[in-house]
């Protein structure tokens, strides 16, 4: 039985000369498991742990594997916001061919270096407050988009590194409250603690010498710890079923946990996320945490525990229990239905109404809610109208899900009212529909259009190089954005012209009408669109 696991880790051990030792940089443990009919990104936060000593910046240089995973942003960690650091930039490069390695040959050719800097104050004015002691700090997040190698093979059970490079003596340094000290690396290991040797400067080796002696305050304090993205092994007799992990598959303790996961979201899995992810494909699609997955299990699970056969569609189920599971963890299962259910988003006066039609008794329902204010919609705003609903929060997101207990019917064939919300800006984020014979139906949705013209904040802000900008229409529209300065002098047009109704989002380069980027400093984005007007204010910092 294949246990693999899945580690994401970039860790510097800072032990300084004048500081208090045994602290951490690091990229966490990860794990990721990988859906082979989608390119999923996750977001890898860079920790700090145990630094008794105020800082005020950092320089990071990664090697970004391209193009099985890239680096799509680079975003402030909680430490970084709840500080007030002013400055974050990072910027993806190019490899030198002068740093490839022999010897270092799980970087491949046309891989790119991800910089990332930070400062806690780079204006005069600015006042930050940049001490840490102690506790884990999240310095900055990084989400990477990982996607199948275009040679074709699947990463299943594949690792993909981060790992540090050296151009020169400024790389991978953290500097001290007042800029005036440099800490770096003096050793360099891999995620396991074991050290490399014989690594050369620049490349894959720490600073040496010739860095060192240019300064007092250029100081070696830190074990450089390199790590990795491994894919984790998706063996179905190790995981599908199992989603406690306590050794029993298909019982009433997974089918609850998994039902938990739709109300809750990913933080009930508790004991090895990738392994019980993995476990929540009953149906073997290849897509878990699907509603068609939960009513499947409950079939499972209500078929057994009655000693009868278990309701499953298209098999024969004169085989034992254990013949079951393992032919069910070898064939995929039928996971489409040719039914159909269409969800209606109607406004009125006092909010949003959800209606539900379909042409056949269905098992599962789920929707997932968002107010396109911002705002997270509160128990009071929401009245479910179909019975037996089970209504959850997801961050801002709320969830409202229709099972019954035994994978039975839950609501009949024809229209039904599902839930009324005292918010006209609602709007549909997700939808499953399932039918009685756990089945996934295609589902149509109407009317899930924004109520009302609006311009959001530009993300992210302040920004360096780009920064994207949203904005919806109830209506289709003619649409004039342009970005102006602080002297009300037009900079660019980003959009002129007829939009369909709906969302969209468009991105500014930071360059003006002529390609030519602008200078830093405070821009505004003007919005207009039949008769509506918004303007709002950003920052673009260099």
């Amino acid at each position: 039985m294949r246990s693999r696991t899945s580690i994401c880790c970039l860790i510097v051990m800072l032990v300084a000369c004048d500081t208090i030792s045994a602290a951490r940089l690091k990229l966490p443990v990860f794990h990721s498991f990988w859906l082979p009919e989608r390119n999923c990104p996750v977001v890898v936060p860079v920790t700090l742990d145990s630094l008794f000593r105020e800082i005020g910046g950092f320089n990071l240089c990664v090697v970004e594997r391209s193009p099985e995973f890239v680096v799509t942003s680079v975003e402030p960690g909680a430490f970084m916001e709840s500080s007030g650091w002013e400055y974050l930039s990072w910027k993806r490069t190019a490899m030198p061919n002068e740093l490839y390695s022999s010897h270092f040959d799980i970087v491949p050719f046309g891989a790119n270096l991800i910089e990332i800097t930070a400062f806690a104050s780079v204006s005069s004015d600015y006042q930050a407050t940049s001490h840490f002691a102690g506790e884990s700090a999240e310095l900055v997040k990084l989400t990477c988009l990982f996607s199948q190698s275009p040679w074709g093979s699947s990463p299943d059970c594949m690792s993909r590194p981060l790992t540090f490079v050296w151009r020169d003596c400024e790389d991978n340094v953290i500097y001290s409250r007042d800029l005036d000290t440099s800490f770096a690396a003096d050793t360099i290991s891999d995620g396991y603690g074991f050290p490399y040797h014989g690594l050369t400067f620049p490349g894959y080796g720490v600073p040496d010498s010739t860095c060192f002696g240019l300064s007092s305050q250029y100081l070696p304090a830190f074990d450089a710890i390199n790590g990795a993205v491994d894919h984790v092994c998706v063996d179905c007799l190790d995981y599908v079923g199992d989603i406690n992990l306590d050794g029993f598959r298909f019982t009433l303790a997974d089918a609850v946990l998994l039902a938990s996961y739709f109300s809750w979201g990913l933080p009930v899995f508790t004991i090895s996320p990738p392994a019980q992810i993995a476990g929540t494909d009953i149906n073997r699609d290849g897509l878990p945490l699907t509603v068609a997955d939960l009513v499947l299990l409950i079939q499972i699970v209500s078929g057994f525990d009655n000693c009868a056969d278990p309701p499953i569609p298209q098999n024969s189920f004169t085989q034992s229990r254990e013949q079951f599971i393992t032919s069910l963890c070898t064939t995929a299962k039928p996971a489409l239905s040719s039914a159909r259910a269409e969800i209606a988003v109607m406004r009125t006066d006092l909010g949003s109404a959800l209606t539900l039609d379909v042409d056949q008794p269905i098992a599962g329902c789920y929707l997932k809610l968002v107010s396109e204010s911002g705002a997270s919609l509160t128990e009071e705003q929401l009245i479910a109208l179909a019975p037996n609903a089970a209504i959850g929060a997801i961050g801002d997101t709320t969830t409202l899900l229709w099972v019954d207990d035994q994978g039975d019917e839950v609501l009949s064939a024809g229209r039904h009212q599902l839930v009324s919300v005292h918010d006209r800006d609602v709007l549909v984020v997700g939808v499953e529909v399932v039918d009685t014979q756990a089945g996934a139906m295609a589902v149509f949705l109407t009317g899930n259009l924004p109520a009302d013209y609006s311009l959001a904040q530009n993300i992210p802000n302040p920004f360096n190089p780009q920064t994207s900008i949203k904005y919806s229409l109830p209506v289709a529209s003619h649409v004039l954005l342009d970005i102006v300065n602080v002297n009300g002098q037009r900079v660019i047009t980003i959009v002129d012209g007829c939009r369909e109704a709906g969302r969209h989002e468009v991105t500014w380069r930071g360059v003006d009408a002529d390609g030519r980027p602008v200078a830093s400093g405070i821009y505004f984005y003007l919005l207009q669109a039949e008769g509506y007007t918004q303007t709002r204010k950003m920052l673009l910092l260099k």
